[in-house]
């Protein structure tokens, strides 16, 4: 592990990487609960030299995976449901730092003919007063800005030798300027532990938004498939992180249970009342849980 000091603390960056199924996923709520349960006493939340209780932050892709987490969470620490569920140690990206609002169609056309007759491109003379190239034009710059892209950057990356290269990258510095959307604002997270899990590569703002939390993480985790090389080297070239390789399959053996059916009528009825259990009783839900049977064709008859 690498650790180095900054601002008076000891930091320590980690990069899990692996094929599917060798634990990056169990580690990272593995932590999760250890850190947890670290900062959990009788008396409730134990507190820092600063007065303050520590902070675990766990960042997912989505709205959906953060559910998934929460659930995977809730049958891992037992007892604190309600801090789980409510709280904000759980997000994605878009709920630290939201991007900016979009320019409505209308304000995006007026926009787009204003910036055309400014800029007067000559490779556009002819089409500009077709609103289908307006639009398609438009909608190219957005595509690029949201990616966190700048005409400097395209410019290393487009040739510049073809005219159309040349005519995009003239109305992507005048779009940009106009209609630029700001820099990623401060973000007011300050984890004591970071932990970000589920990504295969970062976009230009959610790289903004993950730098200036690894730079305020005593300690910082990330899991990333073998096959994401690019954000692999970003992360250990940009942001100092050492990579660490799982090897194995470690999503554990399933807990088997034998029962005697007289059919395949009280099979299924079995198996229904095994999954009733487990959403009633055990906080599952239907869309977590497989059905694998040896010879499915079996079940589909008539008289099943």
């Amino acid at each position: 592990m690498r650790t180095y000091p900054q601002q008076g603390r000891l930091f320590a960056r980690r990069l899990l990487t692996g094929a599917a199924g060798a634990g990056k996923t169990h580690a990272i709520l593995n932590l999760y609960g250890e850190a947890w349960a670290a900062g959990v006493s009788k008396g409730g939340l134990r507190l820092d030299g600063a007065g303050r209780a520590p902070e675990t932050l766990l960042i997912v892709p989505t709205i959906s995976f953060r559910e998934h987490t929460r659930n995977s969470l809730l049958r891992l620490i037992a007892g604190h449901s309600g801090a789980i569920l409510t709280g904000r140690g759980v997000v994605t990206f878009d709920e630290l730092a939201a991007p900016p609002p979009a320019l409505t169609a209308v304000r995006r056309e007026l926009l787009v003919r204003r910036l055309l007759a400014e800029t007067d491109i000559p490779y556009f003379r002819e089409v500009i007063g077709y609103p289908g190239f307006r639009e398609t034009l438009a909608a190219e710059a957005e595509e690029v800005m949201a990616a966190g892209l700048r005409s400097a950057d395209l410019a290393r990356n487009i040739r510049t030798d073809h005219p159309r290269g040349r005519a995009f990258l003239e109305f992507l510095r005048a779009y940009e300027r106009a209609a630029g959307r700001p820099v990623v604002e401060n973000v007011t997270a300050d984890p004591d532990l970071l932990l970000v899990d589920g990504f295969t590569d970062f976009t230009a703002r959610q790289k903004q938004v993950l730098q200036q939390l690894v730079n305020r993480a005593a300690d910082s985790v990330v899991t990333l498939p073998e096959s994401s090389e690019a954000a692999r080297q970003m992360l250990i070239r940009e942001m100092a992180f050492s990579e660490e390789r799982l090897e194995g399959n470690h999503r554990g053996q399933p807990n088997l249970a034998a029962f005697c059916c007289h059919d395949r009528h009280e099979e299924l009825d079995s198996v229904a009342r095994e999954i009733e259990k487990l959403v009633d009783h055990r906080g599952y839900r239907f869309r977590e849980i497989g059905v694998i049977v040896q010879r499915p064709d079996a079940y589909l008859r008539p008289d099943v």
